[in-house]
Parts: structure tokens; C-alpha cells; sequence
């Protein structure tokens, strides 16, 4: 199902420098912008802590 862009949010992150040049390379290996990178990221985190913990239900409205 296609996302609304309601449900987008933005927050501010602060990583190491180094960190954002690995991202960037890995972003670009893929084909991706560092932001979709990192949604990715967060994604497969998100899936596998379901998979081994169950599934996160989550309340409407909560952040």
C-alpha cells in the first residue's frame, strides 16, 4: 500500500562524518539516495526484531 505523505517525518539525527561517507558509498553501490538508504536500514531493523520478537502493534496516533 502506497504511503501518504503524512506519514512522512523528519527529525534531526547527528552521526559521525565517517559514518555518513560510509552511508553515502553504500547508498550509491545501491542505487539509492542516503535518505531511502536509511529508511531501508531502519526497515530491515525494524523486520528483523519482528521476526524475533513479534510483531509491534502500534496504537493510531502514536508517534
Amino acid at each position: 500500500m502506497p504511503r501518504k505523505k503524512l506519514d512522512e517525518l523528519a527529525f534531526t539525527l547527528r552521526v559521525y562524518r565517517e559514518s555518513v561517507q560510509k552511508l553515502d558509498y553504500i547508498a550509491g553501490a545501491n542505487g539509492r539516495s542516503r535518505n531511502s538508504e536509511i529508511n531501508q536500514a531502519i526497515n530491515q531493523y525494524i523486520a528483523r526484531y519482528e521476526r524475533e520478537n513479534g510483531p509491534i502493534e502500534r496504537a493510531e496516533g502514536d508517534g
